[in-house]
């Protein structure tokens, strides 16, 4: 018979060692765990976390190269947005989200931005005033005898919860602007029920919109209102007249947003001249009485929590 014997068990086998920078271990990508050979993660592409610093010079680099970056995703979606209006929603639509920020956190960019500057200068687009809210609101006859109430029940003075109530209100504003987005992306839906084949397309679209006007409030400011202020100042205008303070910026900004939504609509939905023109407008007294809805809420929203 033949010598039959066990074959001896086969070596397991061992990957070759990483190579080990200094003294220390080898590093570990601390985004996927695999073992890092290089100054850079061959799996992920994450940076060997034994070759970076964590000093404020590295953070300052950062920030600098992600802001400064022309082929950021960030300056790419701000040039779409701002350049072509109606791409990033097509963009959207297609699939082409890699070199794009997704609706909702362009949307989020341009509330953080519009709001730290808001803070800084005052503006009060979003950020209804307490004065405002009980003398130049469609809601007035109901809040100012709830404002009335709420001060008699505390027994402070109105100036003393005119500035608690503001400080709320700035900063529920932050959040309760986004439910400005739903309502225009219904009516865009209403309006485009023969065009569009989902409704998440009609709510990047308004994502879009709304992230834009937030940032045109900014540019508005510079360019147009100071100037004009300047200007009624130097032709002894009344600026405490309605049509100097209030109906001429709010003309110039519904029709800025009427343009911007005409060129959005023909590119993002392939609407011809006429009918993008009738629908801009309608969209665009959309934008004013959403806003006009939107202060009540904003009012209840800072009135129960003051």
């Amino acid at each position: 018979m033949p010598d039959v014997r066990p074959a001896a068990p086969a070596e397991s086998y061992a990957p070759p060692a990483p190579v080990v920078r200094g003294s220390g271990a080898a590093s570990t990508c601390p985004g996927c765990g695999a073992p890092i050979v290089a100054p850079w993660c061959a799996a992920c592409g994450e940076q060997d976390p034994a070759s970076r610093r964590l000093g404020v010079r590295e953070f300052v680099q950062d920030a600098v190269e992600a802001a400064t970056n022309a082929d950021g995703t960030l300056w790419r979606s701000l040039r779409a947005l701002v350049l072509r209006p109606g791409e990033l929603a097509l963009a959207y639509v297609r699939g082409d989200r890699k070199r794009y920020f997704s609706p909702l956190r362009l949307f989020l960019i341009a509330n953080v931005v519009y709001f730290v500057w808001a803070s800084a200068v005052g503006d009060h687009i979003f950020t209804t005033t307490l004065d405002t809210q009980i003398t130049n609101t469609l809601h007035r006859r109901v809040a100012r005898p709830l404002v009335a109430a709420r001060i008699e029940e505390r027994g402070i003075p109105y100036w003393r919860y005119r500035d608690a109530f503001n400080r709320v209100s700035d900063t529920q504003a932050r959040t309760l602007v986004v439910t400005m987005v739903p309502g225009f992306a219904l009516a865009v839906a209403g309006l485009q029920r023969r065009r569009r084949r989902w409704f998440a397309q009609d709510l990047a679209f308004a994502f879009h919109v709304y992230a834009w006007i937030l940032l045109l409030c900014i540019v508005k400011d510079y360019a147009f209102d100071r100037p004009w202020i300047a200007l009624a100042r130097a032709l002894d205008l009344p600026l405490s007249a309605a049509w100097v303070y209030d109906y001429v910026p709010s003309a110039l900004l519904a029709a800025a947003i009427g343009v911007h939504l005409h060129c959005a609509l023909r590119r993002a939905y392939g609407d011809g001249r006429l009918a993008a023109a009738a629908k801009a407008v309608l969209l665009a007294f959309v934008v004013v009485a959403l806003i006009q809805l939107y202060r009540p809420l904003l009012f209840l929203a800072a009135y129960w929590t003051t």
